[in-house]
């Protein structure tokens, strides 16, 4: 973390009254945010500086989700308001949001099917009491999760590269992976209520095999629960992002399902047929989005310590991903 990066943590701690700052440290877990753990006041805190493409209504969305999760036994974030009320404060370098830290630990991979199991039952819990969420969520810059606009965004990336040198390297998945989405897009029809958005492992915190919380709501929306269900399957069931022996192992799917069956309210025996599917599209719709930024390099974060540059990380994940789809079953 710079000094620079320090200097404006503790100005937003000031902002929001936390006490005198004691310790930061930055948390480089997750790919959109940057979040810095610190220590303020003599109470733990997580303070995050909001990537743009996120705005003030999905900061709104998060307080009151979080707020209503909590009040029904879901281990949500509790958010700080600013001195305003709001549930964030705007400054030169972006939108901020400070949140109470959770006690817990979480996993970049999961470790064991108890883990599994018990981030499905969580999630169930999240799903059953979201769907008695009696507010509408508010619009956001953007929906999350619509396939077909993304692929559609994607294939107008992709011309805009096709003579630059950094498009022979990836010919093949430009040539493949749209019309693979496109092919597994789901019917209408199916039902939808509030989903998470964004399940990856790395938003759930254990103690042992306990979930002490879950984080990380700012792509909560309305949509299927199918996308939920196969964007958790995706991240629980394979292996790191960006191994290129990336596999779906059906045990954590099986345990992680069995406890998201045990707490969710029963999905109709169409929906339940096309997890499988699913599962794969939204592992392949990952794929696309980490090929667009492989060219664009805007979006998501990279670890310089293991990459040259930010558009061989994300190639990596990509291919990553559509390997991780070439092996996941119909049958789920």
């Amino acid at each position: 973390m710079s000094a620079l990066q320090g200097e404006v943590v503790e100005r937003v701690c000031g902002h929001f009254r936390l006490g005198e700052v004691t310790a930061v440290t930055r948390n480089r877990v997750g790919l959109i945010h940057a979040t810095f753990e610190v220590e303020a006041g003599g109470e733990a805190w997580i303070v995050q500086r909001i990537h743009p493409v996120f705005g003030e209504a999905e900061m709104e969305n998060v307080a009151m989700a979080t707020r209503f999760l909590r009040e029904h036994g879901v281990p949500a974030p509790e958010v700080v308001p600013a001195p305003d009320g709001k549930p964030f404060y705007r400054e030169p370098s972006g939108l901020w949001r400070v949140t109470k830290r959770l006690p817990g630990r979480s996993f970049p991979t999961v470790p064991s099917a108890g883990i599994a199991e018990a981030a499905g039952a969580m999630l169930g819990r999240f799903h059953r009491v979201m769907a008695r969420f009696p507010q509408n969520l508010r619009p956001g810059k953007r929906r999350l999760h619509d396939t077909a606009a993304i692929v559609a965004e994607a294939r107008e990336v992709f011309e805009r590269y096709r003579e630059t040198p950094k498009f022979p390297p990836v010919a093949d998945l430009v040539a493949t992976l749209p019309d693979r989405i496109e092919r597994l897009l789901l019917p209408g029809g199916f039902s939808v209520q509030i989903v998470h958005g964004d399940p990856k492992i790395s938003n759930f915190l254990f103690e042992e095999e306990e979930v002490t919380g879950l984080l990380d709501l700012d792509a909560i929306s309305t949509h299927t629960l199918l996308v939920d269900l196969g964007d958790a399957l995706r991240s629980w069931c394979g292996t790191h992002e960006d191994d290129p022996r990336n596999r779906f192992d059906p045990g954590l799917a099986d345990a992680a399902l069995r406890g998201w069956r045990a707490t969710a309210l029963p999905l109709p025996p169409e929906e339940q047929r096309a997890i499988g599917r699913a599962t794969r599209l939204i592992t392949l719709e990952l794929a696309v989005r980490f090929l667009r930024d492989y060219f664009e390099e805007r979006y998501f974060a990279w670890d310089p310590a293991r990459y040259p540059d930010a558009a061989a990380h994300h190639l990596a994940r990509a291919r990553s991903m559509v390997h991780l789809a070439d092996s996941i079953p119909d049958d789920l």
